[in-house]
């Protein structure tokens, strides 16, 4: 390093070396320097000169920076004052509440804490006297000869079994004499109104699904729409249940009955519908009665009234009611939509030989046949033990 860098380095102050001293050739005289009119007109000319004439960039030095004027960018924001109204004085609605304070007189509350409440002590005063009780009872025996003794001890044997009933038997004949198609949930309230007003059956026939579908169906229509949806299972459904009559006492109604199914398997409605009313009539008027009025209350279903061991039976012929409706057709009344005997015998007409007639025809003569043969079983079961 040269001495003129030296030099140059030496005229600038730092915190090491102090205030640079002036040179010789510094327009500040050492006499004008403690006189303040000098000092201010020094500093001003010093400010001036370095506004005009820069110095260069120093490490301690940075060039001035002027910022543009951006208060054109932003509108002056109008006064919101004026555009809200003053809200009127509202006291002069509200009088004043007058000073109620007078009315409660002040009453001082003592102090608890302080005042001092005597302690009683009651202990020596005789009015509880102590007593002695341990020799009211003898020592506690020890516990392991007391369970010894227990054990000694034989505990006598009771059999309650003979007591109580044996439900088992007892849900085996009622579900013996239930009707063996019908589903677990069955609704037996809608049932018994199926049986009874629309002549519909449902034991032994049909299956439990299709009974199910038709207890869900809407109305009597919707049933019946149910049986014509599933003719064939319906048709197997009552060539099995024929199946079970053994009985002497249908040996010529049987037969028949058969050939009942063969028509209607074979597309033969109309003649097996005629077929099977009179087959049906046959076996109820041979077993039951020839008269339709006291058939008609005999037949009637309510499950609140009958024995269990009676169920099926009486469901089974619960549709006779509605299949034994009179009508004739002097009296000008119009014939019943529900298979009828009396229509269908004396009043043959297409719009009472259905597909739907006839599969109810075919179910009753499969139902009533069933249950008139499990009466005529437990007729013989009395007279043999008669």
């Amino acid at each position: 390093m040269n001495n003129g860098e030296h030099q140059d380095h030496d005229e600038y102050e730092s915190p090491e070396q102090g205030p640079t001293k002036p040179t010789p050739d510094s327009p500040i005289q050492e006499s004008e320097a403690d006189t303040p009119d000098n000092t201010e007109k020094a500093a001003s000319s010093a400010h001036t000169a370095a506004d005009e004439n820069p110095p260069a960039s120093t490490p301690f030095m940075a060039s001035k920076v002027e910022l543009p004027d951006m208060s054109r960018f932003f509108p002056k924001m109008p006064d919101l004052a004026k555009y809200s109204p003053k809200m009127p004085d509202m006291s002069k609605f509200f009088p004043r509440m007058p000073d109620t304070s007078a009315l409660f007189p002040k009453v001082a509350t003592p102090n608890l804490a302080a005042i001092a409440f005597p302690k009683i002590d009651v202990t020596n005063l005789g009015v509880f006297p102590q007593m002695d009780v341990s020799k009211l009872f003898g020592p506690l025996p020890n516990p392991d000869s007391v369970s010894r003794i227990i054990g000694l001890i034989e505990m006598p044997k009771v059999d309650f079994s003979s007591l109580i009933p044996d439900f088992s038997k007892i849900f085996e004949k009622i579900s013996e004499a239930s009707p063996p198609n019908w589903p677990v949930d069955i609704d037996f309230d809608l049932a018994e109104s199926i049986l009874n007003t629309e002549g519909i059956p449902l034991v032994w026939v049909p299956r439990a699904e299709i009974i199910t579908s038709m207890l869900a169906a809407s109305d009597r229509i919707a049933r019946l729409q149910v049986l014509v949806d599933h003719r064939e299972e319906v048709l197997h459904d009552c060539r099995e249940a024929l199946h079970r009559i053994t009985h002497t006492s249908f040996t010529e109604q049987l037969p028949l009955a058969e050939r009942v199914v063969a028509a209607l398997e074979a597309g033969f409605d109309e003649p097996a519908q005629a077929l099977a009313v009179t087959v049906t009539e046959t076996a109820v008027a041979a077993t039951i009665s020839g008269s339709y009025g006291k058939v008609k209350k005999q037949v009637h279903l309510n499950f609140d009234q009958i024995p269990y061991t009676l169920m099926r039976i009486q469901a089974a012929l619960a549709p006779i009611g509605v299949f034994y409706t009179s009508w004739y057709a002097h009296e000008n009344k119009p014939r019943p939509e529900e298979l009828s005997r009396h229509v269908t015998v004396h009043a043959a007409s297409t719009g009472h030989y259905t597909e739907a007639n006839a599969l109810v025809a075919v179910m009753l003569m499969s139902s009533v046949l069933c249950a008139l043969q499990e009466l005529q079983e437990q007729a013989d079961q009395q007279r043999r033990g008669a």
